[in-house]
Formats: structure tokens, sequence, C-alpha cells
């Protein structure tokens, strides 16, 4: 009980004994193998139910109206590949501004996939998200963020860096095939013939990240995704395809507050 009152079991003793006091009646029997409730304790639990169900829906209740009278806006986005991406850099800017721009209001960033991202938006728990897709729902509008060409990343190569060459020897780790970035890669290898002996899928981007510098591991990223480092090497590839991630909200909701508020912050963050 202490556990699941996030209490200490001293804290919780006391109160018991201090309720038994007060309806002057042993509530419980204890023995050796704990604490068993009395007859006069399933009595009183009858009567303090509904008590206290009531002092619950007001709670809930006065948390409603407080938090209707707080602007809180819910930006939704992919997560980015790493802290030091650009990606990663444009939504911690959106979160420094947000203050100054939207005094007395809140801003929440949920990350999470791309398709459940677009559902929050459309079943209204999001006012805008950043995506990975250029498949925006009809009802919505988007403006693109961030574009980059495609980068074969891998650890220190021999020789010439060679993507081809890479692709065909080293273990190839993507995202699954529900991502827009997967689907993009696909297509670039299909286009180019390209069948790499092994793919592994992994979704987290900072496994991804541990699979390539700490296991041999190669992948294809948006450039700017991951930091330049001794460990790291980056070969461009030829044609590469333009990987975009866009700002998306529905287009009744372009006039609210929230929405016009992510645009304009959104538009002047500066990435260098």
């Amino acid at each position: 009980a202490a556990q699941g009152l996030r209490i200490t079991q001293p804290q919780i003793s006391r109160q018991i004994a201090a309720l038994e006091a007060v309806v002057s009646a042993r509530l419980f029997d204890r023995h050796r193998y704990g604490m068993t409730a009395t007859a006069e304790a399933e009595a009183l639990y009858a009567l303090a139910r509904p008590l206290c169900d009531l002092v619950a829906g007001l709670v809930a209740r006065g948390n409603r109206v407080f938090a209707a009278g707080v602007q809180t806006t819910r930006i939704g986005s992919v997560p980015p590949f790493h802290p030091e991406s650009r990606l990663a850099g444009l939504l911690a800017d959106l979160c420094a501004r947000w203050p100054a721009a939207a005094p007395g209001s809140h801003l929440t960033i949920v990350t999470d996939a791309t398709d459940a991202l677009i559902g929050g938006l459309l079943g209204g728990g999001l006012h805008a998200v950043i995506v990975e897709t250029d498949l925006i729902p009809d009802e919505c509008d988007s403006r693109v963020l961030l574009q980059s060409a495609l980068d074969l990343v891998t650890g220190p190569t021999g020789g010439a860096p060679d993507a081809e060459r890479v692709l065909m020897t080293t273990p190839l780790v993507l995202q699954g095939r529900s991502s827009a970035l997967r689907r993009m890669v696909d297509g670039w290898l299909a286009a180019r013939s390209l069948r790499p002996p092994y793919i592994l899928e992994v979704d987290a981007m900072p496994g991804i990240a541990r699979l390539i510098t700490d296991h041999g591991f190669c992948s294809l990223v948006p450039q700017g995704a991951y930091p330049l480092s001794p460990v790291l090497r980056r070969i461009a590839l030829p044609d590469a395809p333009i990987f975009s991630q866009r700002l998306v909200w529905r287009r009744e909701q372009a006039r609210t507050r929230a929405v016009r508020r992510a645009l304009e912050l959104a538009g002047r963050v500066e990435l260098g």
C-alpha cells in the first residue's frame, strides 16, 4: 500500500493509527502474514468511498478548468537523428524562442513516428507536426522546414570511399519500412540495382548511431543528421534524393494563434 501511494511504510502506519483514533475502532487485525481489514473497516470504506469519488471528481474538474485557462500548444515531431542534428537544433531553437513570443502559454513537443503524428494532428491532439513525408492529407497544408540530400554514413574505411563497395560489403542498418526515409532509400537502391547482402531494421535513431560507431554498420541518412566525428565517415551518394522535413497543420486551424506562432517561429530559425 505504501508503494502504491508513494509514501514510506512508517507514514502509512501513522496515518492508520490516527484514523483508528478518530473513529474509535480497530480497522486492521495484524498477524504474522500481514494485515486483514476488520468489519469496522469494511463499513467505514463503504461510507468513505462515495466521498472520495466526489473529491476526485472536483479535483479533476478543477484541473480541466485550469488547463482551459492556460494555453498549451502541442507540436509533434519525428525524433531527431542525433542531439547535434539540424532537426534537434530547430526544435531547441523553437522551444527557446517560445516564452518571449507567447508569454503565459506553454509549448509541448511530442515525438513519434510520422504516421502516428499525422493521426494525432487529424484527431485534434496536436496543433502542428514536423514529419518526413510528402504525402500530406488533403485537409492539411504544409511548409518545408529542412531539406537535405542523403549521405552514406559508415565507420573509417580503407582506400577510396566508394558508396557501392561499402553498401555491398558492410552490414546496412535502416529504419523500418513504414518510414518515409526508408521508402526513399529503398527507391534509390532499386534505381541503382543495389541489393545489400544484409539489412537490419531499427527504428530508434540512437540505436542506429551506435551500430555505426561501435559495430561496423553503415546507413543512409540526411546530410547534417550526424555531426562530424573521427569515427564517422560520410560518403556523398550519386544522384542522392532530397529528403524533406515539413511542418504540417490542419487547414481549418491555419488562423489559430498556436499554428500562426509555430509557423512564424519555425520560419525564423537559423540553422547555418
